[in-house]
């Protein structure tokens, strides 16, 4: 307030005019000080600026709206996508293995490494797995107990198994393509 006051004095208004409009700036914003305004403004605005969290384009709970709806869908859709990623990485593994054992494609050193390939394909996706059930329960956690940090679980499970399927397929496809 007193700056506000030594601002009035600096621009010439008299001092009860200077009153009037400190008294007009507490009624219109509710007696809040300049900073707690403007972040009140900002944070106002923001509500209005930034999108919405939206759905994958290939979510299949998309058009669900109530919590126990969307619930059932993602524990659905979480299980059909578990079954994918892990028939996907076996059947990678499994192709790694012949492929090692065949020697078609490469030499004895070659046949190492992808001995070795379908082991470590394994174990990264147990260290994935682990990944996603922590970053997911961090996720929903920091709902605070509120009743959206459940769904907020399961979509998480399905976005980050979604994504790690498409790499899967991406990085892997040699040995999908059999």
């Amino acid at each position: 307030m007193a700056e506000l006051t030594r601002l009035t004095q600096e621009a010439g208004i008299f001092p009860q005019r200077a009153k009037r409009t400190r008294v007009a700036m507490k009624v219109a914003t509710g007696g809040l000080e300049m900073p707690t305004r403007f972040l009140l403004m900002l944070s106002f605005a923001a509500a209005f600026l930034l999108p919405a969290p939206a759905f994958p384009q290939d979510d299949p709970c998309s058009s669900k709206e109530s919590n126990p709806e969307l619930r059932a869908c993602y524990d659905k859709a979480n299980v059909e996508l578990n079954v994918r990623l892990d028939s996907t990485v076996k059947q990678i593994v499994v192709e790694l293995d012949k492929d090692a054992e065949d020697g078609r494609r490469t030499n004895s050193i070659g046949a190492d490494s992808l001995r070795k390939a379908g082991p470590t394909l394994t174990e990264s996706q147990m260290a994935w797995e682990t990944y996603r059930s922590h970053y997911c329960d961090a996720l929903k956690a920091s709902f605070a107990g509120a009743r959206g940090g459940a769904i907020a679980y399961e979509r998480c499970e399905f976005t980050l198994g979604s994504e790690r399927l498409k790499e899967l397929r991406k990085d892997l496809a040699p040995w999908l393509l059999k």
